[in-house]
């Protein structure tokens, strides 16, 4: 019975005053993460695209939760974005240790590895850094998304101590409440942000270059 509290101890415990950078708030399955992280003990910091996202994402919700957060306008799949929201982390803490990088793919949009870049170079000096990929998909193929998380978790390419894996959704979280048709969601973006908050955990150690579906 004690060892099953010391379980339990460590797991609430395990994300205090960890950096936690979510790349869209908006997202609702990131924002959900960021939640779920701000109240287990990080330090958030959550990117929104421009002025529309930021409507959908108050910073006094995380901040309500007794943790430090922070919010910034810009956008992670373009080279400047991805640049100015890892330094916004770097002004505010000097350090990083879970990335939660939100990509949107369809036809029409290519996945792009911008703010990996940038955000390794801060979490290299991190004992344990983690990465999740959380992709939004409506593009016939994943592919391509599968092949590049499976190339960021090689130790040639980040090095031995990283973790990175993905989740892709193909859940439409889009609509609006007052809609009269919603498509449907069956699983809740909670929930997938539970899985996204796994991985980031201690416990998913074992795991590296897994590609998981949910929603």
């Amino acid at each position: 019975m004690a060892k099953s509290k010391s379980m339990v101890t460590q797991t609430v415990h395990q994300f205090a005053e960890k950096v936690a950078l979510i790349t869209n708030g908006a997202d609702p399955v990131g924002k959900a993460a960021a939640l779920q992280l701000a109240m287990l003990g990080a330090f958030v910091i959550v990117g929104v695209r421009n002025q529309s996202d930021a409507a959908a994402f108050s910073l006094d919700e995380l901040t309500s939760l007794g943790t430090l957060a922070g919010v910034t306008e810009a956008d992670a799949s373009t080279v400047g974005g991805a640049s100015a929201l890892v330094n916004f982390v770097h002004e505010r803490f000097g350090r990083l240790d879970l990335l939660v990088d939100c990509v949107q793919l369809s036809p029409s949009v290519e996945n792009n590895d911008h703010v990996v870049e940038y955000a390794t170079a801060l979490m290299s000096e991190r004992p344990k850094p983690k990465i999740v990929q959380l992709v939004n998909s409506r593009a016939e193929s994943d592919a391509e998304q599968t092949l590049l998380t499976r190339f960021w978790a090689l130790p040639a390419a980040l090095g031995d101590k990283f973790r990175v894996n993905c989740v892709i959704s193909r859940g439409d979280y889009s609509a609006q409440a007052g809609e009269l048709v919603r498509p449907p969601t069956p699983i809740p973006p909670k929930d997938v942000a539970s899985v996204v908050v796994f991985l980031l955990s201690s416990e998913s150690k074992a795991l590296n270059g897994q590609v998981l579906y949910a929603g």
